[in-house]
């Protein structure tokens, strides 16, 4: 073990809560461990998992299976990618999820559902090209084939 790795290890409490080790060192927002290590300032968690299994993907995240953010046990660690990160925090219930705004919620939505229904009617009867709809209500000919098809406002019937 290197002097950088003791100096690393000798700031975590190994006798945490739920077999978490605890990061004793600075944190960031009263949730993840930050530390400089190798002359680059990074979270804990990551330099944890990096002393045990070695080099971090490009683009992978290291996530917690304890969702202790102070946590640096290497066996409650596991790569994944943002996308899993936020899957996981969704799971979980954990942090704050955004609203999925969909349809005239969605701030920069130019139709109602109204609209959507009128545009189906519309198209279906043959009255109107998509282009011709597309030039009625100020949006694109694509957006009006996705409605169309139920691509998008899939919640309106």
């Amino acid at each position: 073990m290197d002097r950088r790795e003791e100096l690393f290890w000798k700031r975590v409490d190994k006798n945490g809560p739920n077999g978490c080790w605890l990061w004793l060192n600075e944190l960031c927002g009263k949730m993840h461990g930050h530390t400089i290590y190798k002359g680059w300032r990074t979270q804990a968690h990551r330099v944890a998992w990096f002393l045990k299994n070695g080099v971090i993907p490009d683009g992978m995240c290291v996530l917690h299976k304890c969702d202790n953010g102070r946590c640096v046990n290497p066996d409650h660690l596991f790569l994944g990618t943002q996308q899993d990160n936020i899957a996981d925090m969704r799971r979980k219930c954990r942090g704050y999820v955004f609203p999925l705004l969909q349809g005239e919620d969605h701030g920069r939505a130019k139709i109602k559902s109204g609209d959507v229904r009128k545009i189906r009617e519309l198209y279906a009867s043959g009255c109107m090209s998509q282009n011709d709809l597309a030039d009625l209500y100020g949006v694109g000919q694509s957006q009006i084939a996705r409605i169309i098809h139920r691509e998008s406002w899939k919640h309106v019937e």
